[in-house]
């Protein structure tokens, strides 16, 4: 199993581990608390999520946005004192596509009571029916009512993050997605020859060591051709297109002396003219959510 942090404003790995298939994401997730610093923010998926630990990141004075599965129990916490448990079925049953619902202050977890805020998200149907097929694939089993929904919450105050903010930022988190479909679907790294364990871990150290410097240079020329010609890059076609160029920045940084800006140049155009993404109908894209992320960053920090 492979376990990567990444920084989403500037593009680098915090780290790429290698473990063993059974290891638990969960605590992963707990020792990688342990690094972050007050005023940071992290994007946490389902596999990750933790009462305790989401405790040790507001402790760290640090921040999230993570999911929460269906059945996590959620409260609301009375004047007198008594505990409330919430019904999100109700709760939920006439949002509108699209719609958000807010609850400022709740509490999860049975016995922990931590608080936070939630953000609930009603599917669009498209967004809905592909969920649907997911969970058909998976073989996974929900209410109606929890698959139409996600549910997110954050410590971060609404002031310094508005509620229609949330989803649009959570969705960056499928950042690290792309880039392990990419090693999958273009570099074949789950395909693997029967070989000596000594074998495959170099050639799989090798593999990643290359491909952390193809994410690299994508996330870099991406960017760059977003800020001088604001168009959106492909990450696929990047990836694509920076592997076949791969074999000429390796010559001109270790075989040759032609210098590495003339390959890079090349490098830059083929992009622009055949990298582009079709950009959705009044979608952002990811590069107009770190904008924003940029911001609400720079405003936690002051915060903190």
């Amino acid at each position: 199993k492979i376990q990567l942090e990444y920084e989403l404003i500037s593009g680098e790995f915090l780290e790429t581990a290698v473990r063993d298939g059974t290891s638990s994401d969960c605590r992963y997730g707990q020792e990688r608390t342990q690094t972050l610093e007050p005023g940071e923010l992290s994007l946490r998926d389902l596999g990750y999520f933790s009462i305790y630990d989401l405790e040790k990141i507001a402790d760290r004075e640090a921040f999230y946005v993570s999911r929460i599965r269906w059945n996590t129990q959620v409260y609301q916490k009375e004047k007198d004192g008594k505990w409330t448990l919430l019904d999100l079925e109700k709760l939920t049953k006439d949002l509108s596509e699209g719609q958000i619902l807010e609850l400022p202050e709740i509490y999860i977890g049975l016995h922990q009571k931590h608080k936070t805020r939630l953000v609930i998200y009603r599917l669009t149907q498209t967004e809905w029916a592909k969920r649907l097929e997911h969970h058909k694939k998976a073989k996974k089993k929900m209410p109606k009512y929890a698959s139409r929904i996600n549910l997110l919450i954050t410590n971060v105050s609404s002031k310094h993050l508005p509620h229609n903010e949330v989803y649009e930022l959570y969705s960056l988190r499928w950042q690290i997605e792309i880039i392990f479909k990419t090693w999958k679907s273009i570099f074949k790294i789950h395909e693997v020859k029967p070989v000596k364990m000594e074998r495959f871990q170099c050639h799989l150290y090798g593999q990643l060591i290359g491909l952390c410097l193809v994410a690299s240079i994508t996330y870099r020329m991406r960017r760059l051709i977003w800020e001088k010609k604001q168009k959106e890059v492909s990450e696929y076609k990047c990836t694509y297109i920076i592997k076949i160029y791969f074999s000429s920045i390796h010559d001109v940084l270790f075989t040759t002396f032609q210098h590495p800006v003339s390959v890079l140049t090349r490098l830059f155009q083929d992009l622009v003219k055949n990298g582009r993404k079709a950009r959705r109908y009044k979608c952002r894209t990811p590069f107009d959510i770190l904008s924003i992320t940029q911001e609400c960053t720079k405003r936690l920090h002051k915060a903190v």
